[in-house]
């Protein structure tokens, strides 16, 4: 087959495949029109994360399927193939989900997301792959650099050069102006002054800090659901954050690259063998849990700054949940979330019940998502056991 036919097969099976795995998800969801809010989210939820085993599922399959139909393409142009086949075939799926997402702001989206989640990475992989079976001065330089860049990518440090200027349209310009005024009277009430307070576009409901350029964004979908007095609310939240000692901000960007343990799997295992893995993954799951248990101390901290008195507890409380239901987040997640407690516990911390019964948290997989959970593992066993050994690199 000629090679541009078949990365437009890879591409466009990849697409199709993901749009029909994510349209399946949201079966229950739509069939929940009508229903309490809390009740709808916690159906999407699992619709949502069915995307991470349906990305792992297609890549094993368009690799299988290159190799049982003798498609000689480079890895890395099957790989290309992949990730714009799985773009593609997610956005009907954003489209339905959320209302206000439009193709020019979801490829926008979507772009940064991928930089800031995958560019750290692929440099790790790139490094692994290069790091030597016994780590010398240049290869030790090499990780170092290699670590220091992804450091600065999960800093934002860089964000004010390319942030946007909130004069997009007039909407935005209105936020903006809006946001810089309530920033200002939370400025008064703790002395907490930003650097920046940006609106960032965004089909996403949430705001954040930046503590590394002491900064605070809030999205326009936040925006939107939120009165004036729960944006301050919320940002007097986020200027806690910014009153957090430099350790701390530190430790939370050590742990958002905890996975770099990883860049000395091969000299871990020709100094141990496998038993090398056990080590690395371990500290991983130390790292990773230390720092979520700060994590979560920093947000219950926050949380009490925002409703420390019982005039500014209810509006805190309403204006978390507005967020929530902005952006079809639970109010009780599986599990013991890593770094934020359940929204119904925040509330109920808060000093304000909800006017509904505690939500049962949502299912951890879909029937799609577990289908391609079991397509992944499968796939995997095949190409370990021989499978696929021709597909050049």
């Amino acid at each position: 087959m000629i090679p541009a036919l078949s990365l437009a097969a890879v591409t466009l099976g990849s697409g199709i495949f993901t749009w029909l795995m994510l349209h399946l998800s949201l079966i229950p969801w739509r069939r929940s029109i009508g229903q309490h809010w809390t009740e709808r989210a916690r159906l999407l939820w699992p619709a949502r994360y069915s995307a991470v085993w349906i990305s792992l599922a297609v890549v094993v399959l368009a690799y299988l399927a290159c190799d049982a139909a003798g498609i000689e393409l480079p890895l890395l142009q099957i790989g290309a193939g992949v990730i714009v086949g799985l773009l593609l075939g997610t956005f009907p799926f954003s489209r339905e989900i959320e209302a206000n997402c439009t193709f020019p702001l979801w490829a926008r989206q979507t772009f940064w997301t991928l930089a800031l989640r995958l560019g750290p990475f692929v440099i790790l992989l790139g490094l692994a792959v290069k790091m030597p079976e016994e780590m010398d001065l240049s290869a030790w330089w090499l990780g170092g650099f290699g670590f220091l860049v992804a450091a600065f990518i999960n800093s934002c440090v860089w964000l004010p050069l390319f942030s946007q200027k909130n004069t997009e349209s007039e909407s935005l310009a209105q936020m903006a102006g809006r946001l810089n005024r309530i920033a200002a009277e939370a400025t008064e009430t703790t002395g907490v002054k930003p650097r920046y307070v940006w609106v960032a576009q965004s089909t996403m409901s949430n705001a954040f800090a930046l503590p590394f350029i002491r900064s605070v964004a809030f999205t326009s979908t936040a925006m939107e659901a939120l009165e004036d007095d729960g944006i301050r609310a919320i940002m007097i939240h986020e200027y806690e954050h910014l009153r957090e000692p430099w350790t701390v901000a530190l430790a939370r960007l050590v742990g958002s690259l905890s996975y770099f343990v990883f860049l000395f799997v091969n000299p871990v295992i020709h100094a141990w063998g496998l038993n090398g893995l056990f080590v690395l993954f371990a500290a991983f799951f130390i790292i990773r849990q230390l720092v979520s248990v700060l994590q979560r101390r920093m947000e219950v901290r926050a949380d009490h700054a925002a409703s420390g008195s019982t005039e500014n507890s209810p509006v805190y409380a309403t204006a978390l949940e507005a967020l929530y239901r902005a952006g079809n987040i639970p109010a009780v997640t599986p599990g013991r979330h890593p770094t934020h407690p359940h929204l119904y516990d925040r509330m109920v911390a808060a000093g304000v019940t909800p006017d509904y019964p505690r939500p049962a948290a949502p299912a951890r997989f879909s029937w799609p998502g577990l289908l391609c959970l079991a397509i992944a593992v499968g796939g995997f066993v095949l190409l370990v056991s021989g499978w696929g050994q021709d597909v050049e690199l």
